[in-house]
């Protein structure tokens, strides 16, 4: 494996973020915000998966499931995997390459003939959150896997005492013979207050419970890999409802805004994207924007009853 294609993939891991949790906004909020105790079942009892298609720029790139499963003793686990298959090189570096992105690239680059023009990817990304019987997460594992180098990027967390340990590796691939290393390459602590949402960026959040037009909360994405301002503040406003297309019919949905707030004042220019979520609280679509790049999470429908189901499994919780 080339190291262009390493470096793709922790700039990849780098730029998305793996972590979003929330943050209680000042007096001026309206609205509290939804906590991932929401999506757990209260009784023992593993949902029908969720499944996504994945496309950048219009362009299908991959698919993703995620599942919550609670167990007989109230502990849960929320596992997703995302298939990235053929995704360009050309257009992630078209971007900006900040922080830790732009170092490796610098690095690595005189390194490649090519520079990785033309080269397009394929990888997957397994996620595991486990969460005790109060619905408090107690730790995860997120794994990077591409073909020739299984757990090519390992990314660990652990909670204690509202305090998350976070460890990443990076699995340095064979050459001359000699087996592949781990490396460490990232070691962090956090304050984790208890009730904070916890979710993979590259997987949606299934639902949203009990949204209504004016709604504002704030949570901060957590970026482990990145040196230079990890943790970024975002409003979350549920602006509207709107009629969209989903599943080839029309579907009124609450329109939530993700942007970036500047000074206490809202940056226009930082939308960062968009959810649609029906009136049962099913997240159907959910879009990101990095620079010029849009991904676009579209919910799969097994069946005509894939979000009744998904309703039944949530009822108690949402009366």
């Amino acid at each position: 494996m080339r190291p262009m294609t390493l470096f793709i993939l922790v700039f990849w891991a780098a730029s998305m973020g793996w972590l979003t949790f929330t943050k209680l906004l000042p007096t001026t909020e309206n609205g509290i915000p939804p906590q991932y105790q929401d999506i757990l079942p209260d009784s023992a009892i593993e949902l029908p998966p969720v499944k996504w298609s994945i496309r950048l720029n219009d362009k299908s790139i991959g698919e993703a499931t995620n599942q919550i499963k609670r167990q007989e003793d109230g502990q849960a686990n929320a596992t997703s995997t995302v298939w990235i298959k053929e995704l360009s090189v050309d257009e992630l570096i078209g971007q900006r390459l900040g922080g830790l992105g732009g170092a490796i690239f610098q690095r690595f680059q005189p390194m490649s003939p090519s520079g990785g023009a033309g080269d397009a990817l394929s990888f997957q990304v397994r996620n595991e959150m486990q969460f005790d019987h109060f619905g408090e997460l107690t730790g995860f594992d997120c794994i990077v896997d591409v073909a020739d180098l299984p757990e090519c990027i390992i990314l660990r967390g652990t909670v204690a005492n509202e305090k998350l340990k976070l460890l990443a590796y990076v699995t340095i691939p064979s050459t001359e013979g000699k087996p592949a290393t781990r490396q460490p390459v990232h070691k962090s602590e956090m304050d984790l207050p208890a009730g904070s949402l916890i979710a993979d960026s590259l997987s949606p959040r299934p639902r949203f419970s009990d949204l209504y037009v004016g709604q504002e909360w704030t949570f901060s994405t957590y970026r482990p890999l990145a040196p230079n301002s990890p943790l970024q503040d975002v409003l979350a406003t549920v602006e509207a409802l709107e009629t969209i297309q989903w599943n080839g019919e029309p579907i009124t949905a609450h329109r939530v805004a993700y942007q970036r707030p500047t000074g206490g004042v809202l940056n226009l220019d930082q939308q960062l994207g968009v959810v649609w979520v029906d009136p049962t609280g099913t997240v159907l679509r959910q879009t990101m924007n990095w620079g010029a790049l849009r991904l676009t999470f579209e919910r799969l429908a097994d069946d005509g009853d894939s979000r009744l189901t998904a309703e039944e499994g949530h009822r108690d919780l949402d009366q």
